[in-house]
């Protein structure tokens, strides 16, 4: 009888060990292919309460756990500003989000460029909120993408009689008492990733330097222009690859925080010498396939970093 009983606590500890293991593998796969996020998991939505711990501050830059894609929301004392909307499969991650921290109106959004894990959410944002100024790159007509989301996308701006604008490289604007400055793109190029709009957003002495996909093509470019890239945060440009963030373009911006927007996935990302490469310059960094949604929320003079995990 005892022989027995060890033999089903043997097999019982053996099912439930198999089980947790099929579970996770599933999980990550679903994770890679941006089927399934763990915020779907435990949060049904992926929005949990903490977010709304930087409420204390006049200043909150968001950075949406939407796994290998980008999606970051900035809240600044009643202004709301979105880059990018993560891939069409995470835009309930993004629209829940906006709606918890009660947006109803945004008064920017950024497309940096037509790459599905940066605008694939996008037509959804155009028909659920209103949306006072839309920016993306204007591109060559041999350039223009053919891809349904993109298609979607230029759709829902017409639905919504929106029109687009295309800043200029070296132009500023202001959005309530944030200022921005556009840094690229300064050309026109045949890989998408290149036309991203490099954005610095700064509020009294904090500064944030949002580089979409850019590579080290376009960061030469801005270089070469001598422009203001010192930044206290930087968004780490295509998602922690190799084909950005050059050891020239890292010293012009000298930040003292980086936040990488990925998930741990097949193209192994972030590139290993890229992270090692932060931490060698003594960069405080974060990213959501660790952290989950990373906020850094600001009075203006000092930094809070809140992390959901």
């Amino acid at each position: 009888m005892i022989e027995k009983f060890n033999k089903q606590k043997k097999w019982f500890l053996f099912s439930g060990v198999f089980l947790f293991i099929l579970f996770s593998l599933l999980i990550t796969i679903g994770e890679s292919f941006g089927l399934i996020s763990w915020k779907s998991v435990y949060n049904g939505v992926g929005v949990s309460d903490f977010s709304q711990s930087a409420d204390d501050y006049d200043m909150s830059v968001h950075f949406i756990d939407v796994g290998k894609a980008d999606s970051i929301y900035i809240k600044c004392l009643g202004k709301n500003v979105l880059i990018d909307a993560g891939e069409k499969a995470t835009y309930d991650v993004v629209g829940e989000y906006l709606k918890k921290n009660g947006v109803k109106k945004l008064d920017l959004v950024i497309a940096t460029h037509p790459h599905s894990d940066h605008i694939g959410g996008m037509p959804d944002v155009l028909n659920d909120f209103s949306v006072e100024r839309f920016l993306m790159p204007e591109l060559k007509a041999e350039y223009v993408p053919t891809s349904k989301c993109y298609e979607k996308l230029l759709l829902a701006l017409k639905n919504n009689n929106i029109t687009p604008e295309n800043p200029e490289p070296g132009s500023s604007f202001e959005i309530g008492e944030m200022e921005f400055d556009i840094f690229a793109p300064n050309s026109q190029y045949e890989e998408l990733n290149n036309d991203s709009i490099v954005a610095k957003v700064s509020f009294r002495n904090q500064s944030f330097l949002f580089t979409g996909d850019a590579q080290i093509e376009s960061e030469n470019e801005m270089l070469a222009r001598n422009f203001n890239l010192s930044s206290t945060v930087l968004k780490v440009g295509h998602h922690g690859s190799k084909t950005s963030t050059s050891d020239k373009f890292l010293k012009k911006v000298n930040p003292k925080y980086a936040v990488i927007s990925v998930n741990s996935d097949m193209y192994n990302l972030p590139n290993k010498k890229i992270v090692k490469k932060l931490k060698n310059w003594g960069i405080e960094t974060y990213r959501t396939d660790l952290n989950g949604t990373v906020i850094l929320a600001t009075n203006g003079e000092n930094i809070t970093v809140i992390k959901e995990k």
